[in-house]
């Protein structure tokens, strides 16, 4: 879009670095709540519930891997530290988990959505005040961005804890090596490939036609 392409670099970064922080701030803050409202205040307690970046922020998720994307010219993605969740305080402990962990990306799409409602509006601001409208695509494309991120399967990502639900104990053990640093890896290899880029701009691609067809 065109209000991009007379931003200085290290403008989109800050307004894409901006978008990605109150992004995850929704994520973290719906897996705190959906584990209070199933009977866990472990993330209550420790403040996640809320839309304070600084409550989530993880060094390496939501600093270092933000700027290693932004410099290898990728979508500026990342993700925080994870909510802590005492089992032993759920209804059912594999059901739960799986509601946790979902609740994450259903809380991006759903701020998508009501984003995306407002493009009427927004789209006024593309040529008057660029910034503004820029960070509220960001904002938008990266909610959705984010909640299909984290349905890959990988830990520490919340599609392994959606399907780890599924499995039986012995499947769990054999899946939980993926945890640590081969997740961390595994991870890196699909940004490498190019794939967050694809799912990133066919995105922008998908909303950009919808802006086109509605005539906004």
């Amino acid at each position: 879009m065109n209000e991009m392409m007379q931003m200085p670099k290290y403008m989109e970064f800050a307004v894409q670095y901006a978008a990605l922080l109150l992004c995850i701030s929704i994520h973290e803050s719906a897996h705190a709540l959906s584990a209070h409202l199933l009977g866990d205040d472990t993330a209550k307690n420790q403040g996640r519930i809320s839309l304070n970046p600084l409550a989530h922020i993880d060094i390496f998720g939501t600093v270092i891997f933000p700027l290693m994307a932004f410099f290898m010219h990728i979508p500026v993605i990342g993700w925080a530290k994870p909510v802590m969740v005492n089992e032993i305080n759920l209804r059912d402990a594999k059901r739960d988990d799986i509601l946790i962990s979902a609740a994450g990306p259903v809380s991006n799409l759903f701020a998508a959505f009501l984003l995306f409602s407002l493009l009427p509006v927004m789209s006024g601001l593309s040529e008057s005040v660029p910034v503004i409208f820029a960070f509220y695509r960001f904002t938008l494309l990266i909610n959705i961005y984010l909640a299909f991120f984290n349905l890959i399967p990988i830990p520490p990502l919340d599609g392994s804890g959606i399907v780890r639900g599924f499995l039986t104990d012995k499947m769990t053990e054999k899946y939980d090596l993926l945890r640590g640093y081969m997740g961390f890896i595994l991870i890196y290899v699909l940004m490498l490939s190019g794939v967050f880029r694809f799912i990133f701009e066919l995105t922008d691609s998908f909303l950009l036609s919808l802006r086109f067809a509605t005539g906004l």
